[in-house]
């Protein structure tokens, strides 16, 4: 029989080799009561690690690592949840390469319970990770979210869920895109003008401005959500879901300025592939090679070529063995950026 390692949030501090955290440890109401929790991640871009070292296994022994959890979806389908655990001990670019990793996302790696939170548009899922120390052990573990807010805390026993009403996380979907289809038909801007090629002669740069500035106040709650900073940082994932390409045709040739000085442009990214195929990132510009020893452990050891995929995120691409692989890697990107290409695979 297994045993249970369950979530204490008071072992899990923010990872330090996480540039862009966003959260805090604190105490929230659930449907059960006062819950000491971590609420990490934004609705935006902020890549957001927490973690701890679990020391003192036993050796070849069947662990899972238990929690409950809630929050952690979004209305677009891009958010990312994950939790990686590795052994603490011995080389780390092989305890990186030996790790478990789970996706609970839309909960993919399927939850023992998922009931509907009465107090919330949410589910309380309590989840619990198996993996097997080997013969190690010390263990660490590590929860990942991205573009959505989610809580981890304590599962109580099972038993103190069952008055609560099943919802799987299917069923979830289900109900809330039927809610937002229909925010989205009570919003509908009637007699809106076709936006192909902007090439009609009452289509001036002031009438798209304010259809602009008037969607944006129609759909304000959805719009904050989207929206990274400003609708200039954002325009290609937010504005873009409006009024379609004819729209990024337009402002390639006719930039607006809002009133507050914000200027509303397209902008291209080029897309760069890993050299394990396993990250497509989109290049916001920015491109950097890190020593990944300072990482603590995190990852293994090696040089970490980053990339900006937000003007507030930067995430690791690919963990080079040398820092002249990386360099190098980094200036095919850079080159591939100024030629304007839409895609580099390393």
């Amino acid at each position: 029989m297994s045993k249970v390692i369950n979530f204490n949030a008071r072992d899990f501090a923010f990872d330090a080799s996480c540039e862009s955290n966003v959260g805090f440890r604190g105490f929230v109401t659930t449907a059960l009561g006062n819950e000491e929790v971590w609420e990490i991640g934004s609705w935006n871009w902020d890549w957001t690690q927490i973690c701890a070292n679990i020391g003192g296994l036993e050796k070849n022994m069947d662990y899972v690592f238990r929690f409950a959890m809630t929050l952690g979806h979004n209305d677009d389908n891009r958010e990312e949840s994950l939790v990686h655990i590795h052994y603490n001990d011995g080389d780390g670019k092989q305890a990186w390469e030996d790790r478990f990793t789970y996706c609970i996302r839309m909960s993919r790696f399927k939850p023992v319970l998922s009931k509907r939170d009465p107090e919330e548009d949410t589910m309380i899922r309590v989840f619990e990770l198996p993996f097997n120390t080997g013969d190690h052990t010390d263990y660490r573990i590590v929860i990942v979210s991205q573009h959505a807010v989610a809580r981890f805390f304590t599962a109580r026993e099972n038993a103190a869920y069952e008055e609560l009403e099943n919802l799987s996380y299917a069923q979830w979907r289900e109900q809330r895109t039927e809610f937002l289809n229909a925010r989205k038909a009570e919003r509908m801007i009637p007699h809106m003008p076709p936006l192909e090629g902007f090439v009609q002669e009452d289509y001036t740069q002031d009438s798209i401005q304010d259809m602009i500035e008037s969607a944006a106040l129609d759909s304000k709650e959805e719009i904050a959500n989207m929206l990274e900073e400003r609708i200039g940082e954002a325009i290609n994932d937010s504005i873009s879901e409006f009024f379609g390409e004819g729209l990024e045709t337009f402002l390639s040739t006719h930039p607006l300025v809002l009133k507050d000085g914000t200027v509303v442009s397209s902008k291209p990214q080029t897309k760069v592939l890993s050299p394990d195929k396993k990250k497509l990132l989109n290049c916001y510009g920015g491109l950097t090679v890190e020593d990944t020893t300072k990482w603590n452990g995190v990852l293994p050891k090696g040089w970490g070529l980053r990339i900006q995929t937000r003007i507030s995120c930067w995430e690791l691409l690919y963990v080079y063995e040398t820092e002249a692989q990386a360099t190098e890697a980094l200036v095919k990107v850079q080159q591939a950026i100024e030629a304007g290409e839409p895609l580099i695979a390393l």
